[in-house]
């Protein structure tokens, strides 16, 4: 068997696979933007770009016409997020929409403007933030959510979840719309999708989600298309009430708590 030609180093390669090899870092950030700035593989993603940027650069190579059209592809900005990866770690590279707003930052609730920061207990915009505070601790509410024995392989490394409660569904009924504090992975139809909003229903007759609940009962279902409300069965699992203890760990830092053992 012959041995796999080692492969070439940056300053060895041509300029036009360079030029695809830093569309292909971009998508890397861009696909694992949502770990920035924690994630190692999402940095390396970024320091991958940085370095395929400085060689062509120092070929005076141009690669804005190739990003334009990767932009086109992706549906990303992708010239405003390889400026973002070039200021990077000043900067946190994340991945911007056509609209302009930055996908990890879009606010779940409107779907219309960017969170006003990823700490603290409610990830909302600004205005959703006023919204859900007019409607009392209730619409405000932080929960974690656990999946049964029967939950799909592929979601395994990525509970427990932690969501907010939005709204319900429909007043009075007790089903409630939970954003997600961090997008799952799902594999549907043969490709990945990402899911940021989940409906919670109460498994059993007589059972209301609200607060102060612990390991509550709930059929689980993820929002295939927002316009409508169409839904698909994720799995079955529990809510408990985690907003007290979040809002204390936001002020005392994190420590043990009995939610994070289970």
């Amino acid at each position: 068997m012959k041995n796999t030609p080692a492969e070439l180093s940056i300053e060895q390669r041509e300029t036009e696979e360079l030029v695809e090899d830093l569309c292909l870092a971009l998508r890397d950030v861009g696909v694992q933007d949502y770990g920035l700035p924690r994630d190692e593989e999402a940095a390396s993603a970024v320091l991958r770009v940085q370095r395929l940027h400085g060689e062509l650069s120092r070929r005076g190579a141009d690669v804005t016409r190739r990003l334009e059209r990767l932009s086109e592809e992706t549906s990303w900005q992708m010239m405003p997020l390889l400026h973002d990866c070039l200021m990077y770690p000043e900067v946190t590279p994340y991945v911007r929409e056509r609209d302009g707003i930055r996908r990890v930052l879009r606010c779940p609730a409107c779907r219309e403007r960017e969170i006003s920061g990823r700490e603290g207990i409610v990830w909302l915009c600004d205005a959703c933030k006023a919204e859900s505070a007019a409607l009392g601790a209730r619409g405000a509410m932080r929960v974690k959510i656990t999946l049964d024995g029967l939950t799909p392989a592929e979601l395994y490394d990525q509970t427990p979840l932690e969501a907010v409660l939005l709204r319900e569904v429909v007043a009075g009924r007790g089903d409630w719309v939970a954003a997600l504090a961090k997008p799952i992975r799902l594999s549907r139809n043969g490709a990945e999708t990402s899911v940021e909003q989940l409906i919670l229903e109460a498994r059993w007759i007589g059972w209301r989600i609200g607060r102060g609940m612990r390991d509550m009962p709930v059929n689980i279902k993820y929002v295939v298309d927002e316009s409508v409300w169409a839904c698909a069965s994720l799995a079955e699992g529990w809510v408990t009430d985690i907003t007290d203890i979040a809002a204390k760990e936001k002020e005392e830092g994190p420590r043990k708590s009995w939610w994070r053992f289970w």
